[in-house]
């Protein structure tokens, strides 16, 4: 029997931070990896100080104009993103494109089979063409009809 991959308790708690269709897409795409690849989750919701915290050269967004920030109308988060890493003999290679896009791919298909539409990090505007991006955010998706935009803050 294949072994079949899960979530360390870090990962879960992430998830549960998340909208739960991206949480649904991200515990099913685990169990489809191969053995060689496990995965890990960077982040889902952050905080004003988390955002803001973010060094520029990886995001512009300050809180709260990411997908990652946000909250139910109660303010109970419910992260519209979710950055992943995969892991190799328990490191991330984050060097390796080729295998980040490897991963994207099974979780595209986890998303097809719990009928969640995600956009990917190299391809924002969802057009197959992932040479017309000024960000490559290759371990990012997010909601293709989030719920809610966090509005950019004044």
């Amino acid at each position: 029997m294949a072994q079949i991959h899960t979530y360390g308790t870090s990962s879960n708690n992430k998830l549960d931070l998340a909208h739960p269709e991206i949480a649904r897409v991200m515990r099913r795409a685990i169990k489809m990896t191969p053995v060689a690849i496990d995965l890990t989750i960077v982040w889902t919701y952050r905080n004003k100080a988390e955002q803001n915290g973010i060094d520029p050269r990886f995001t512009n967004a300050r809180w709260p104009s990411s997908y990652h920030n946000a909250e139910l109308d109660d303010g109970t988060p419910c992260s519209e993103a979710v950055d992943f890493a995969p892991l190799v003999n328990g490191k991330i290679p984050w060097a390796d494109t080729k295998l980040f896009a490897y991963v994207a791919g099974i979780i595209y298909a986890a998303a097809v089979i719990e009928d969640v539409e995600l956009v990917w990090g190299c391809d924002f505007d969802s057009d197959g063409d992932t040479t017309d991006q000024s960000l490559a955010d290759v371990g990012h998706f997010q909601r293709k009809k989030a719920a809610k935009r966090p509005p950019a803050e004044a």
